[in-house]
């Protein structure tokens, strides 16, 4: 991946007035590695089982640089108060593994009425915030279940999504205060740098 574009913002001062101007830039280059599959078999004339899997494997291999050469790593600059480190870091919400499994299962319950069942869990492997590679969300498993009747007309169904209540986070990425828009504090305690992550919470038990 050349050239690849990621969103920035810089600090302007305009008459003792702070703002964050927008940008677009090039991150530089990273090596992508994978392999995905997809599959789906009909076991009976009811039951069909259905499955995907990934994995994702990126490496940062050079990065913008610096008048003085070294990479110009915001994200690395944020976590631990330099710009370099970035080389040889996975690229930020990237999980190297996923996978899905599915069962439905269908059958005759009268002549003209169906019961079914189905059942779909998906994992989702831990993903970096940002190029630092310092915070991470953690793994996930979301199993959602239902069953139910059906027949031309009309479906009533009962469902569990998240039936073991996964706490895990849905995504998380650092972002700018926006009082101090980032800038260290040299005082007490020293080396302090004002940010912010902000993160989708969990999608609870639903039924």
């Amino acid at each position: 991946w050349k050239n690849g574009q990621v969103s920035s913002s810089l600090p302007v001062s305009v008459a003792g007035t702070t703002n964050l101007i927008g940008l677009v830039v090039n991150s530089g280059t990273a090596e992508l590695q994978g392999l995905e599959f997809e599959g789906e078999v009909r076991v009976t004339e009811g039951l069909r089982l259905s499955a995907t899997a990934a994995y994702n494997k990126t490496e940062v291999k050079s990065f913008g640089r610096q008048a003085n050469g070294l990479p110009n790593c915001t994200d690395c600059n944020n976590a631990y108060g330099s710009f370099d480190g970035v080389i040889g870091n996975e690229l930020p919400t990237a999980p190297k593994v996923t996978f899905s499994l599915s069962a439905d299962y269908t059958h005759k319950l009268t002549a003209d009425l169906d019961w079914f069942a189905r059942g779909d869990l998906s994992h989702q492997g831990k993903k970096f915030t940002d190029l630092s590679n310092v915070a991470w969300v953690g793994a996930s498993n979301l199993l959602n279940v239902k069953f139910g009747v059906r027949n031309e007309k009309y479906t009533v169904e009962a469902f569990v999504n998240n039936v073991t209540d996964d706490d895990t986070l849905l995504s998380a990425l650092p972002g700018t205060e926006v009082f101090s828009f980032g800038v260290s504090q040299l005082t007490t305690p020293p080396g302090v740098i004002k940010g912010e992550f902000r993160f989708s919470p969990p999608m609870p038990r639903a039924y």
